[in-house]
């Protein structure tokens, strides 16, 4: 193979198994499942309508005690006749520190048994296009206003 033409293979390769390089940009690179750290600042009265409930939380996002963005996730609540004991929720993640900020759009599922929520990134900026389908997770810490997001895969 000639030498540009591997070059070229290796830049295609590299971009399809997800690790992409964060040259240009400011934002980590991670090669494995990572966690990232949620610290509520706000949280709302639940909003009741006649279709259900729904409230809204936003804080900061810190990794090794040092602010890397900022989150803000929307909840909405079935009326009582849902079958499952769940809720619709949607977690923005705002990486960075100034403006334009990238983003990871998060969508999944509450389970208010467990406290658990699941789902997958549905959409993303820049340097983190490529997490878009991957899966996520979110647990609630101690105090309750910290909660841990962990996206799975390399990224």
């Amino acid at each position: 193979m000639k030498r540009k033409h591997l070059k070229r293979w290796l830049i295609v390769a590299v971009f399809l198994f997800g690790s992409l390089a964060a040259t240009a940009h400011s934002a980590p690179l991670f090669t494995m499942s990572h966690t990232l750290q949620l610290d509520e600042t706000f949280r709302s009265t639940l909003i009741k309508d006649e279709g259900g409930a729904s409230a809204y939380e936003q804080g900061s996002i810190t990794v090794s005690s040092k602010v890397v963005g900022y989150w803000y996730k929307s909840f909405r609540a079935p009326e009582n006749k849902f079958p499952l004991n769940a809720a619709v929720i949607t977690l923005t993640l705002f990486l960075g520190t100034t403006a334009p900020y990238q983003n990871i759009i998060l969508q999944g599922s509450h389970d208010y048994n467990s406290g658990v929520e699941v789902g997958s990134v549905s959409s993303a900026s820049g340097v983190y296009a490529p997490l878009i389908g991957r899966e996520f997770s979110l647990t609630y810490g101690s105090p309750s206003t910290t909660s841990y997001v962990t996206i799975y895969g390399n990224w």
